[in-house]
């Protein structure tokens, strides 16, 4: 048997579990630390570059081989026509 109630208005345990619902979303002000975060993208770098360097079935790996950003140019066209003549995608 389901019923149904109106609020949480008067009813303790329900009271107590939505004020602790309303702290669960509240937004919370944590501070990182930088040298925190520095680590952490370090580790994700280089987990990156040892799985860059692992896939041998990777024609761009030859014509890039570390992970670091491409230089971008003016548009998508020429990325797309830089990455494919790079790679032998014709």
């Amino acid at each position: 048997m389901l019923c149904w109630v109106p609020s949480h208005v008067g009813i303790v345990g329900n009271e107590q579990s939505g004020r602790a619902a309303k702290l669960a979303v509240a937004p919370m002000n944590i501070t990182i630390p930088v040298e925190d975060l520095r680590k952490h993208i370090n580790l994700l770098h280089s987990k990156w570059q040892e799985q860059w360097d692992s896939d041998t079935n990777n024609n761009l790996n030859a014509e890039k081989p570390l992970v670091e950003p491409w230089p971008s140019f003016t548009n998508r066209k020429s990325n797309t026509l830089i990455i494919r003549l790079c790679i032998g995608y014709t």
